[in-house]
């Protein structure tokens, strides 16, 4: 009977499955043993310069993505939403520079040869009547422009600092002295 049983195909039951689980085991142990295989090192560096070189695009692609604004100032209009397509049209977000206020005056051609950068101006604002506003002027257009045939050139006063509660786009006038 021994015989026979000896012959006869093993017990696959749990002590079979217990030995194929050491044998595993110990296959395991022997590789990490040995070390890592040169293929084994070779694929895991190509792994890591992989997972850089998607680290150094998500960051470009991050750059891309932001908008950068070329001076420190106040967001004055959106023209952007999300999902929707930007409009040629309009700029995307418009900036106001609120350190310092210009008026751009026009100032007629028979007046003009008597300005010089720099000579002081008296500016009078329509929306507040009271406020005295100093400026100086900082520069004339090089060419005239006419409308309805009256010639003038295009003159920028840089006002001083003032306690006056200014706003970009209030009606002034400038008298320049």
């Amino acid at each position: 009977l021994r015989y026979q049983a000896a012959q006869q195909p093993g017990n696959y039951g749990p002590v079979a499955s217990a030995l194929a689980s050491v044998e595993q085991a110990q296959a395991a142990l022997d590789k990490l043993k040995a070390g890592p295989r040169a293929e084994d090192r070779q694929i895991a560096q190509l792994q890591v310069k992989q997972a850089q070189a998607a680290l150094e695009l998500a960051q470009h692609n991050l750059e891309g993505a932001q908008i950068v604004a070329p001076f420190a100032g106040v967001v004055a209009a959106v023209n952007l939403r999300a999902g929707e397509p930007a409009s040629g049209a309009l700029p995307a977000i418009v900036l106001a520079d609120v350190s310092q206020f210009y008026l751009d005056v026009a100032v007629d051609e028979v007046d003009v040869a008597r300005v010089a950068v720099g000579q002081p101006v008296s500016v009078t604002i329509d929306a507040l009547p009271e406020a005295l506003v100093s400026a100086r002027v900082a520069k004339i257009a090089p060419t005239a422009t006419s409308t309805q045939g009256v010639v003038s050139y295009q003159v920028r006063l840089a006002l001083d600092p003032t306690a006056a509660l200014l706003r970009g786009g209030l009606t002034a006038t400038g008298a320049i002295i």
